[in-house]
């Protein structure tokens, strides 16, 4: 049920990022970019309904004239006119990501896909 907190700013879309933790992000924003799996889908307020599905990669967003990123390990997104709902089995802010762990960990996995082969 949609709350007075919930109300959505005439032009602005709600976006939403939904994990199995729960609601990772809830902000109101002008313009949403989803990594869709044939390709980005950009998304404006008064966008057509639709579902599509994700591949990992960055959701891209701007609230006025600030973007912002973060990241999705894949799921599903539905868009409706006034909002966007990312369902993602696993999600991180941009400014929560290690790069020195992740090229650790990119690191390791090669090494056991090369002991795999």
């Amino acid at each position: 049920m949609a709350t007075a907190n919930d109300a959505i700013p005439d032009g602005k879309l709600r976006l939403e990022i939904v994990t199995p933790k729960g609601v990772a992000l809830k902000v109101a924003v002008d313009e949403v970019t989803v990594p869709g799996v044939q390709g980005e889908l950009g998304v404006l307020p008064g966008h057509l309904p639709l579902v599509a599905a994700l591949r990992p990669g960055l959701v891209t967003y701007r609230e006025g004239n600030d973007t912002k990123k973060c990241a999705v390990a894949g799921g599903l997104a539905e868009v409706e006119t006034d909002r966007v709902v990312i369902i993602a089995p696993d999600f991180a802010l941009r400014e929560h990501i290690d790069p020195v762990q992740v090229r650790k960990a990119l690191q390791e996995a090669d090494q056991e896909l090369a002991k795999a082969e």
